[in-house]
């Protein structure tokens, strides 16, 4: 444990717990004198004092860096939760007012684990960055919840096949910056809300492949800012109708990217701004761009394409109804030249807000020429 420190908050003592323990004592050892046991009668030097536990708050717990199992039962013994202590979990900052804060500790064995394991409302152990399997599944023997362990760096199969199968970890491993598939795939067996793994910024295929597999509702990638269009593909086979693969970060597309994710099974969030921009800058408009920028969107988000100077392609009239269906405002604000067929499609939509230059700067062309210019910068 660790030594005395002034700045820890310690609750004063409680009088009249200690008068009520000596009480007891009292009237314990004369019944003991009248049915002759003890040799005689009570004096104030034989009186028993009983001492009430000292309470401990989560402030002091949040500073133990060391912790055998004779102070863990202690510990739990003594524990009073309650204190607000807001953490930093490098995925989010989160207050859990009934957990066992102990972000200190940088080392556990099982024996201790199986102990701490006995406090089911939730322990906080965001110091560790390892963990054995041993202790892992001593760690989750009990249920506790939620289990947080922020600060893990490394993780093996084993380990992580021990915490996918738990009902208490919380899925949250924002500091893990490798990931090898058969760590992947064990912990693509974890069935919570949300696998967060916002410390990785890149990923194999074969990895990518194995997380697609997720029985998550939710696969957050926030740290990835590129992405392989071999990994997208992987990617894109994550999930169905209610989950999502949020890529909040990425900043680099290209067209096959764009495709791969377009065709995803499930939900895709992903920076629309970076991807709107992107679009005639080396990224081609096509319909497969336009539902990537449509599903990321949220509805009535305002999203400017200002790379969009003309809408008269072979393809003009499947872009113009792929803008049509979306639910975000999309202005296209140098659009100079489009076909009366997208014109129509775009004017025609009972639901989508597309805001394009006035009708009389605008030229109609004739019809579908067959150009590809439907994307240049103005």
């Amino acid at each position: 444990m660790v030594a005395d420190d002034p700045l820890i908050y310690r609750q004063p003592p409680r009088p009249a717990a200690r008068r009520v323990g000596q009480t007891a004592a009292r009237l314990l050892v004369a019944i003991a004198a009248m049915l002759g046991i003890g040799g005689g009668r009570a004096s104030a030097a034989d009186d028993v004092v009983v001492e009430p536990a000292e309470p401990v708050s989560a402030i002091q717990t949040n500073v133990i860096e060391s912790l055998t199992p004779a102070e863990a039962r202690k510990l739990l013994r003594d524990f009073v939760p309650g204190a607000q202590i807001e953490v930093d979990t490098g995925a989010a900052c989160i207050t859990r007012p009934h957990c066992l804060h102990l972000n200190a500790l940088t080392s556990l064995d099982a024996e201790t684990a199986a102990v701490l394991a006995k406090y089911r409302r939730g322990i906080m152990l965001g110091g560790l960055t390892s963990l054995d399997a041993d202790t892992a599944r001593a760690l989750t023997s009990q249920g506790t919840r939620p289990l947080h362990l922020f600060g893990l760096t490394t993780l093996d199969a084993d380990t992580a096949a021990v915490l996918a199968a738990s009902k208490g970890w919380d899925g949250t491993l924002p500091k893990l910056a490798t990931l090898e598939p058969d760590v992947a795939a064990a912990l693509a067996a974890f069935e919570g809300a949300d696998l967060n793994l916002g410390g990785l910024t890149t990923i194999s295929p074969e990895t990518a492949a194995a997380l697609a597999k997720s029985q998550a509702a939710n696969l957050h990638l926030y740290g990835m800012k590129t992405l392989s269009a071999a990994a997208a593909r992987a990617l894109a086979e994550f999930g169905g109708d209610k989950s999502m693969l949020l890529l909040p970060r990425l900043t680099e597309f290209d067209a096959d990217i764009v495709t791969a994710l377009a065709e995803s099974k499930g939900k895709v969030s992903l920076p629309v701004e970076a991807l709107a921009e992107r679009i005639g800058q080396g990224l081609p408009l096509t319909p497969a761009t336009v539902r990537l920028l449509s599903a990321s969107a949220g509805p009535g988000q305002e999203i400017a394409i200002p790379g969009v100077i003309a809408l008269h392609s072979p393809e003009a009239v499947e872009i113009a109804r792929a803008l049509a269906a979306t639910k975000a405002t999309l202005s296209l604000p140098n659009l100079k030249r489009i076909s009366p067929q997208a014109l129509a499609m775009l004017v025609a939509s009972p639901t989508a807000s597309i805001v394009i230059p006035p009708r009389d700067v605008l030229e109609v062309t004739a019809g579908l020429d067959g150009s590809h210019d439907d994307v240049v910068s103005p």
